[in-house]
């Protein structure tokens, strides 16, 4: 048997269904404030850590910084990593929608209870209950985004992320400084050695029988030319 319109409304099933949906719409607020809770405290101190979410994160920074020196938009890419994440199978993003769908179903399913019942002159109690619900569900939801304070737990987090990969560029910056300057000074070494290897070979040609024709006196100054020469 077929439930009319007027029994849906005049026995309050339709205000209970406003109800239900207005209960996922904070729930799923709620939930978003846990997830932001767990990303603000993973990104406080990300470079130790080993959730799944850190770990990707690290990973995605290094693979990145080292195809192309330095990130050319590091806000663009924190806030394309955030919105790919997805807790039970849903975005942040679509957390939020799904919160503002649900609030706005429950929303439209009261105001629709009022203006029929007002249509139909039902009872006053009908219309005020019908109100008072309406009311009362706006600002318990309003309510819950007040208490998880999204937008700022949300900055906070693209901050984190952001300044981890800066950090990460400047090390990546200093260790290639290191090796240049290590491999810079072995190169000198090795130049210092190949010097005086060859200062010992003119040394000894000085010395042969080809050049004994040279008093002691002029082969020292010849040998301080070449040491002035080749320094």
């Amino acid at each position: 048997m077929s439930i009319s319109m007027y029994e849906l409304v005049k026995h309050g099933y339709l205000i209970n269904l406003s109800l239900v949906f207005a209960l996922l719409a904070i729930l799923s607020r709620l939930i978003m404030g846990i997830i932001y809770d767990y990303l603000l405290k993973e990104t406080e101190n990300i470079g130790m850590s080993k959730s799944k979410f850190g770990r990707n994160y690290k990973n995605k920074v290094s693979s990145s910084i080292g195809i192309e020196r330095p990130v050319r938009n590091v806000v663009t890419f924190v806030e394309k990593y955030i919105r790919k994440q997805r807790y039970m199978g849903i975005t942040l993003r679509g957390w939020e929608l799904t919160s503002i769908r649900f609030m706005l179903v429950a929303v439209i399913i009261n105001i629709f209870v009022t203006a029929y019942a007002i249509v139909k002159n039902m009872t006053m109690e009908l219309i005020v209950w019908s109100i008072i619900i309406n009311i009362i569900a706006v600002l318990l939801f309003f309510l819950a985004e007040t208490l998880i304070d999204s937008s700022y737990k949300y900055d906070g987090i693209k901050i984190n992320m952001q300044n981890y990969v800066e950090n990460d560029y400047v090390n990546h910056c200093n260790a290639i400084k290191e090796a240049e300057a290590e491999l810079e000074g072995k190169e000198n070494g090795q130049s210092v050695k190949m010097i005086e290897e060859r200062m010992e070979k003119i040394e000894e040609k000085l010395m042969t029988s080809e050049n004994k024709s040279l008093s002691s006196s002029e082969a020292k100054i010849i040998q301080d030319v070449l040491k002035e020469f080749l320094a």
